[in-house]
């Protein structure tokens, strides 16, 4: 096949889209990807790219569209996501390239998908979008509108109508199809689910030296989608005192959690790292004792599996979870959680239960999460599906 694949973050940025071009190369298809010059969370294009509009990587054809720099205040995030598609759209209109098949991977917004539906209108050939955040659900649980409001209808009948014009989504978790059928109300759309596998870096380098005791790590972005309130005064309440939280990122949240923890003189139990670099994150995670998973149940997302736990259940360790839906069952199936509700009592007797658990015990729960990585979200394997997925539509 010859695919074109538009994505707005690709190499050198670190995205798991890098790999699912270079696995797809790898099994004999012709790649090109159309994508951005990298700014991302940098505020400025990245030296050497501000003038590149092609390259060539591990055999990847790669075109670069302008792209007004991406930083930290909302004003910067939609003129990066606009000048995207405005780009983009003007790339698919101008190239005299062929291609068999589009194949867009699209976090938020949704007008990510646009150029692959004007590259199947002007070339009549199949676009299978892979979403990996819906919308209006995705702006919803950050915050960026509300339900009813004329943004939210806005976002929510331009988002249906652009996911009825592609040929079929990838979604990234069971609950999704719900979404789509039920909120989106689009009926006739085929779907597959293929999970949304994070971009593990291979090769423990220089793991963290914790305390002696029970050690427990939380990777994630440190904000109200996920369940971190609660923990000072759980950790108040644990009878054991050398039990450790390590917190690794950052967020909206931090300020108030730090304060918390202080009030709480809890700085010597839980632990703020703040952010690491990605090659630093399963440093992180080689002798932590089980991991902190919490995501709330708030929206369609809250009840997905998210690429965190998936990543968490790739470091062979039991997970504390404070979850529902999808990602839920995933642990009941694995048996490899603690599962519970949110609430600090539960909280309280989740960590003192893990904690107390038979070293055997807690290599058997970590091990049965490595297995069921290994079968279901390795990236060959999801590569796999998705190749599986882009042949049926050019048949």
């Amino acid at each position: 096949m010859k695919i074109l694949i538009i994505t707005r973050s690709y190499y050198p940025e670190k995205t798991v889209v890098n790999k699912i071009a270079e696995g797809l190369f790898k099994r004999g298809h012709n790649v090109t990807v159309l994508t951005a010059k990298p700014s991302f969370a940098l505020g400025y294009i990245l030296p050497g790219y501000q003038n590149m509009s092609y390259e060539l990587s591990n055999g990847i054809r790669i075109h670069r569209v302008d792209v007004f720099p991406r930083r930290n205040s909302r004003h910067s995030l939609v003129m990066n996501d606009y000048t995207f598609y405005k780009n983009a759209r003007k790339w698919v209109k101008k190239t005299k390239e062929k291609f068999d098949v589009v194949y867009t991977y699209c976090y938020s917004p949704v007008s990510n998908i646009s150029a692959g539906n004007l590259y199947k209108k002007l070339h009549k050939v199949p676009h299978i979008a892979h979403v990996v955040e819906f919308s209006p659900d995705d702006a919803l649980n950050r915050r960026f509108t509300f339900k009813y409001s004329p943004n939210y209808l806005f976002l929510y009948f331009y988002s249906r109508h652009t996911y009825r014009k592609t040929d079929g989504l990838i979604i990234p978790s069971p609950v999704y199809e719900e979404y789509v059928r039920k909120v989106l109300k689009i009926k006739k759309l085929s779907m597959t689910y293929i999970p949304h596998t994070p971009l593990i870096e291979e090769g423990i380098v220089n793991p963290y030296i914790y305390k002696k005791g029970f050690n427990i790590v939380f990777y994630g972005d440190v904000d109200k989608t996920h369940i971190l309130s609660i923990l000072p005064e759980a950790m108040n309440k644990v009878a054991r005192k050398d039990i450790y939280f390590h917190i690794i990122g950052k967020g909206k949240f931090s300020k108030d959690l730090l304060e918390q923890i202080n009030n709480n003189h809890l700085d010597e139990r839980i632990i703020l790292h703040g952010d690491k670099p990605l090659a630093d994150i399963p440093n992180c995670f080689t002798n932590a004792d089980a991991c902190y998973y919490s995501l709330t149940n708030k929206g369609y997302k809250g009840r997905a599996i998210d690429d965190k736990l998936i990543f968490m259940m790739s470091q062979k360790k039991p997970i504390i979870a404070v979850i529902e839906g999808d990602g839920e069952e995933v642990l009941k199936e694995t048996g490899g959680g603690y599962i519970l509700k949110d609430n600090v009592d539960d909280l309280v007797f989740a960590i003192s239960k893990a904690a107390s658990a038979s070293k055997k015990e807690i290599e058997t729960k970590g091990n049965n999460n490595y297995e069921y990585f290994l079968k279901h979200y390795q990236i060959n394997t999801v590569v796999g599906e998705i190749e599986s997925v882009l042949l049926k539509k050019c048949l």
